[in-house]
């Protein structure tokens, strides 16, 4: 019979009520929609039509025990993801933290897609007729970097912020795209579109496929409940909201905290962080899989015909026809949306790319600090705004958030690796604190191997 254990607050901290615009999981959303969303499946829809759709459920449920275990973890310990696997193994940390910085060189191509919405905008108001496509989104996109960084630098509580700010977003979004139904066009379209999510005539790719679009297949794959790297950025959300035992850490920028060992498991604690925990991915997951469904049903309806796909400096620009459905501003709030929205998404990708720069700089050594570890997140702010302004010049967004794609298949693999090492340990230390169970390491085993599988996929095909 198992013995009771006393509740110690010091260890198993109360858990602080969870409102709905005070989750991770709406961020997590948020970044989501603006990483896949927007960009490539409309891009899909417009060009192959409803052909890969029914990979859409596959990958949604894909993401969702790996977003699970790494907020689990979080929360369960108060450790970032980058500390625990410097616990794990620092040979594994620094290998997977270096590729780690190589696929997030590239995400200021959010804020060029900005930029690509920001210049159409002034070209239609006839103030942008000077300046090319090209010119005039990098401009836009270089002010967006500007005037967003003291808004991650100047204050000390950066997370609430950011929190608000994209948690507004992906209700706004959600809310508007829920609106498109009082179109008959968007209502007729809708049937078409769900049954090709569980297609019964078999599958196979359309005539018209391209193997140069194997990255943004995958990548849009990917992006359906935030893949690749971008998972591991759940963890410092987490983190940073204190939840579970994040509430012990007294600041946001705190990253080496010394927790009590527990001398038990208080089994009702662990019960609800769980249930926390899993709805707050369900908010994530599923609210981007249905957002990203009615977004293809917005495309089917208005760019299958359209005659142009978008591309080049006109990334986020074609799409605007999804909202034509809205007489005269229908356009031009697309417009406004999608610049809002990628570089809010730009921000929020910053702001935690930084902390798990931080998390691994500082636990690299695995001894406490006494410096403020804030100066290192500014350090981090900064050198990640000139090294995403500088790869903004390099290439178009489509090439920058397909580098970014691919890298993120491949680590799709190394964090579902990682995530199991960490529940096979337990498992084998007979730790209830740390094991998720069999079931979530049946999950991400199956995960691993639906990435593995498209990964070889472009790797054959696609290169």
């Amino acid at each position: 019979m198992k013995s009771k254990v006393a509740i110690d607050q010091s260890v198993f901290p109360q858990h602080r009520p969870f409102r709905f615009f005070q989750r991770p999981g709406l961020v997590l959303m948020a970044l989501s929609q603006g990483a896949g969303e927007l960009i490539w499946w409309p891009y899909l829809v417009a060009k192959y039509g409803l052909s890969f759709l029914w990979i859409l459920p596959i990958a949604a449920v894909a993401q969702y025990p790996i977003n699970y275990a790494l907020g689990y973890y979080t929360a369960a310990s108060g450790k970032g993801f980058f500390r625990l696997l410097a616990e794990l193994d620092k040979r594994v940390a620094c290998f997977i933290w270096m590729l780690f910085a190589l696929s997030f060189i590239w995400f200021g191509a959010y804020a060029t897609s900005a930029g690509t919405a920001g210049a159409e905008i002034i070209k239609e108001m006839g103030a942008g007729n000077v300046a090319s496509d090209q010119a005039l989104s990098l401009m836009v996109a270089s002010l967006i970097v500007v005037a967003c960084l003291p808004f991650l630098t100047v204050k000390r509580t950066v997370w609430v912020n950011v929190q608000r700010v994209l948690s507004f977003a992906a209700v706004a979004v959600t809310a508007i795209l829920l609106l498109s139904f009082a179109s008959r066009s968007v209502r007729s379209c809708a049937l078409p579109v769900l049954g090709a999510l569980f297609p019964s005539g078999g599958i196979r790719l359309p005539n018209n496929w391209q193997p140069r679009d194997w990255p943004i297949l995958i990548s849009g794959l990917l992006f359906t409940g935030l893949g690749g790297f971008w998972n591991v950025l759940y963890s410092y959300m987490v983190k940073a909201e204190g939840v579970g035992r994040n509430a012990q850490s007294g600041s946001e920028f705190r990253f080496d905290e010394t927790f009590e060992s527990p001398s038990g498991v208080d089994s009702k604690w662990l019960s609800q962080l769980r249930k926390r925990i899993h709805c707050d991915v369900a908010i994530g997951v599923v609210g981007n899989f249905i957002t990203t469904v009615l977004i293809c049903i917005l495309a089917y309806s208005f760019l299958t015909n359209y005659g142009e796909i978008p591309s080049g400096w006109r990334l986020v620009v074609v799409q605007k026809e999804m909202f034509s459905w809205i007489p005269i501003v229908g356009p031009y709030l697309f417009l406004l949306m999608a610049f809002f929205f990628l570089a809010d998404t730009w921000v929020a990708t910053t702001d935690s790319v930084a902390r798990a720069h931080v998390d691994f700089w500082v636990n690299l050594r695995r001894r406490t600090t006494v410096f403020d570890q804030h100066k290192y997140y500014v350090s981090a702010v900064i050198l990640l705004t000139g090294l995403t302004a500088g790869t903004m010049y390099i290439a178009q967004p489509r090439t920058l958030l397909m580098i970014n794609g691919i890298i993120s298949a491949l680590a799709m693999l190394l964090v579902i690796g990682v995530l199991m090492a960490i529940g096979f340990k337990s498992a084998k230390q007979e730790d209830r604190w740390w094991n998720a169970g069999v079931t979530l390491l049946t999950f991400l085993t199956c995960s691993g191997f639906f990435y593995a599988v498209s990964f070889v996929l472009y790797w054959i095909h696609g290169r």
